[in-house]
């Protein structure tokens, strides 16, 4: 009699240990002025999903979030109507150090038959759409307590609450598309002559305005602006010195990045 009560403990605990969830964070890549979105997905054993909460930070100078939608799992719900309540916060009331946030609730059906999300998938619970608005990165945190009042993170099956047994946060990372350019073609204007020598002249030695694209005046290609570059110059117009690293004579980009950078270029 000790022994089968024992067992059947036993097989209560493991049946409860094994229904788990975690909630992932999806990652991305964009360039600066375009938008990313991120998937929220809830990977579980949970026999039925019925709803969710939880909050998303990251850092405002770097990305801004403008909405936050359904996931594909709760879109497809309630005879693809999607969840009976969701609410998506993109203000929430913030912690202090905290730049930005999001704050997700859902419930998904609160009346017959009761739909919900099956167990034993990796289901997408929502999405973060957000402009990028600086060449930088910020990690994407699951947090509790953002909104007022304070949203937890929880998921709800059987009417019960399930706290995620792990986060995996995400990552926002912005970046530049190099501007194309000419090189040698210092002052800007689309062709490469004694010009250009001349401008890197006053710029070196401060008599005249820096290069709007110090790429283009890095005409020998060694990742600095200096008298070596005026001489470069004047060397293949005039004395039958070396082409130009690309790009040359065409608009392209930078072959060998560097230090230098292009701020602004001509070229389309």
């Amino acid at each position: 009699m000790r022994t089968s009560m024992l067992m059947v403990m036993l097989l209560v605990a493991t049946s409860v240990s094994a229904q788990t969830n975690s909630l992932t964070c999806s990652s991305a890549a964009a360039v600066v002025n375009s938008q990313v979105t991120l998937s929220v997905t809830l990977d579980h054993t949970l026999k039925d999903v019925q709803g969710y909460s939880f909050g998303l930070t990251h850092d405002n100078s770097v990305a801004v979030l403008t909405s936050i939608s359904q996931g594909a799992a709760a879109l497809t719900t309630n005879a693809g109507s999607g969840a009976e309540f969701f609410d998506g916060n993109i203000a929430p009331t913030l912690p202090a150090g905290v730049t930005g946030g999001g704050v997700v609730a859902c419930a998904i059906s609160l009346a017959p038959p009761f739909d919900v999300i099956l167990g034993n998938s990796a289901s997408e619970v929502a999405t973060f759409t957000y402009d990028i608005v600086s060449a930088a990165t910020t990690a994407v945190d699951f947090a509790n307590g953002l909104g007022t009042p304070p949203v937890d993170i929880i998921v709800t099956a059987n009417g019960a609450t399930s706290i995620p047994a792990s986060l995996i946060s995400g990552l926002i990372d912005g970046t530049v598309v190099p501007l194309d350019f000419v090189r040698g073609d210092a002052n800007n204007d689309g062709t490469v002559d004694i010009s250009d020598a001349v401008f890197i002249a006053k710029a070196n030695f401060g008599f005249g305005p820096a290069p709007a694209c110090d790429n283009a005046a890095d005409a020998n290609d060694n990742d600095m602006l200096a008298v070596g570059d005026v001489v470069y110059v004047l060397a293949y117009l005039f004395q039958g010195g070396a082409v130009p690293a690309a790009p040359f004579p065409s608009c392209g980009v930078d072959g060998t990045p560097g230090a230098l950078d292009c701020a602004a270029s001509v070229c389309p």
